[in-house]
């Protein structure tokens, strides 16, 4: 998977066909608007604790790590793009969503029963000698 500029991606130790009704169990328990549009992508959307309507996508992408299929999955704020009229070239991009509620939500997608136990994180290392002053 490319560089992305989303901080709202995990990385997850099964492979993106049997995380896939995972996440569409944690999306569905979370009281989240979803359409499955291909296999590994899914459209959200709803309202977050202000009100406010969010939309945006999930996508799993398959990747080997230590010779096991693995998943990363990113969410991402749907972009609307607008153009006035065909003289005027000025056009407008804005994120459908708060930043700050689409992160809750996908914290809480992280946190969710069914995604939790699949969660690849990173090794903690334990201090060095030299960290701390020995």
């Amino acid at each position: 998977m490319k560089y992305s500029p989303h901080l709202t991606r995990f990385f997850a130790s099964l492979p993106p066909n049997k995380l896939a009704p995972l996440l569409i169990e944690a999306l569905s328990a979370l009281g989240v608007k979803y359409k499955v549009k291909l296999p590994t992508t899914v459209l959200v959307g709803g309202y977050d604790m202000r009100k406010e309507k969010f939309k945006g996508r999930v996508v799993l992408e398959g990747f080997k790590w230590k010779g096991v299929e693995c998943s990363i999955v990113e969410m991402a704020r749907e972009e609307v793009k607008e153009r006035f009229s065909e003289s005027c070239i000025w056009a407008n991009a804005y994120f459908k969503g708060n930043p700050i509620s689409w992160r809750q939500f996908w914290k809480a997608t992280v946190k969710a029963s069914q995604m939790e136990p699949h969660l690849l994180r990173r090794q903690q290392h334990p201090p060095s000698s030299r960290a701390s002053g020995l």
